[in-house]
């Protein structure tokens, strides 16, 4: 703990006494931290959980369309409206498919 907004307390009031200050100073020094899982903790780990979760859905999107662009041209319109609203697992499983599909049916059923 820093101990700045006391020392400022000292400069700006100079007559306030010198115990009175080490007394606020010790108090702020054992007080219980806060708890580290407040509610706004909470949130900002379940964004970053939510914003990880879509950067990984985008980024097997992405790479999906390659795979599928190098094997089986031209790529159809509703390959990508499919990949588009697809969510991780399914885009997984079609990630695996690829290897060994013929055509793109085998790869989306």
């Amino acid at each position: 703990m820093r101990r700045l907004p006391l020392d400022y307390m000292l400069q700006v009031t100079p007559d306030m006494p010198k115990l009175l200050i080490d007394t606020v100073w010790e108090l702020g020094r054992l007080a219980p931290e806060p708890m580290p899982r407040s509610l706004a903790w909470k949130w900002r780990e379940e964004g970053r959980r939510e914003g990880r979760q879509e950067g990984l859905e985008e980024s097997t999107r992405r790479t999906l369309m390659k795979l599928i662009g190098k094997r089986f041209q031209p790529i159809p319109m509703w390959v990508h409206d499919k990949i588009k609203q697809a969510q991780f697992d399914e885009l997984d499983r079609w990630f695996d498919r690829i290897d060994t599909a013929q055509d793109l049916t085998q790869v989306f059923n």
